[in-house]
């Protein structure tokens, strides 16, 4: 006989239903989130935590019950895992801000030692500033002029995107900023995973890579020591390989073949092939409501 529970689950909803059933089937959803799925659809079905535990691939009934209460208090958010104990963010928006100031500002050869901004040379200046932040590190730096979208150019300096100098014929120099350069910008990530996710979509990229000689290639292996693997020095030229690849960036997974060439007539029948196995494996797409259609 099972203990009563102390925060049993709340009826589930018919769009949470479907979402979990949804995420329960996915192939393309972190396994972590799956198992939490069948998890809450185990308890909502009848079975007790330990039994919902198995069902999900797990052993610790416990755990189970912190995920109804969690899924209680917060709804659909309780399938993303909790903070894993890393360590906090320590630098707000304010310490943020304040990175940037410094590297918008240009550079002071006699100040800073330098014309140009370089990471070390950021710190520098932030650690030793009466307003600045004594133990900033490189990567903070790093991480955040590329989420304000700073690039390391060529020129070896740090540039923000869509603000750039231009020298005009007349020989005034005028800074042009591009209006667009923050509907240009976006996070391939988040594109692949609110797709994968949101509108169950699996989202798949293509790639050729080649042409690579026909050779023997150098490689590593174990061999007695003081005698390595040697190969002949001579070969027979024959022609060259590419590499066609399909890979799913939300799992990691990639298919590739090797072939003599990569054209149209090669590689479409090749995408069909593996597009239409993909296509099998997905469950059966949910059909949206104008309403819903309309929202996105």
């Amino acid at each position: 006989m099972t203990r009563r529970h102390k925060d049993p689950l709340r009826p589930l909803t018919h769009d949470e239903r479907e979402l979990l059933v949804r995420i329960g089937r996915s192939h393309a959803e972190p396994a972590s989130h799956v198992a939490r799925a069948k998890a809450l659809l185990a308890v909502a079905d009848g079975k007790s935590y330990t039994e919902a535990a198995k069902a999900a691939g797990r052993h610790s009934g416990d755990a189970v019950s912190d995920l109804v209460s969690r899924f209680n208090r917060e709804g659909m958010a309780a399938i993303e895992p909790c903070h894993g104990g890393a360590p906090r963010i320590t630098y707000t928006a304010k310490e943020r801000e304040r990175i940037l100031k410094e590297a918008r500002r240009a550079a002071d050869r006699e100040a800073d030692g330098s014309g140009s901004w370089s990471l070390s040379t950021l710190r520098k200046a932030l650690r030793q500033a009466d307003d600045g932040l004594p133990e900033v590190s490189t990567y903070t730096i790093w991480k955040v002029l590329r989420e304000a979208g700073f690039s390391w150019q060529r020129s070896r300096s740090w540039c923000e995107t869509g603000r750039v100098k231009r020298k005009r014929k007349s020989g005034e120099v005028v800074e042009v900023t591009d209006p667009d350069a923050e509907a240009k910008k976006f996070d391939r990530t988040s594109v692949y995973r609110e797709g994968e996710k949101l509108l169950g979509l699996s989202v798949w990229g293509t790639e050729q890579a080649g042409p690579f000689q026909r050779i023997a290639y150098p490689g590593s292996s174990w061999q007695p020591q003081g005698e390595p693997a040697r190969r002949p020095h001579q070969h027979i030229r024959k022609g060259t390989a590419k590499l066609m690849s399909l890979f799913h960036p939300a799992t990691g997974e990639v298919r590739v073949k090797g072939v003599l060439s990569s054209t149209n007539a090669v590689l479409h029948p090749w995408l069909e092939e593996h597009l239409r196995a993909i296509l099998e494996t997905l469950p059966p797409p949910r059909l949206l409501s104008p309403e819903e259609n309309r929202a996105m």
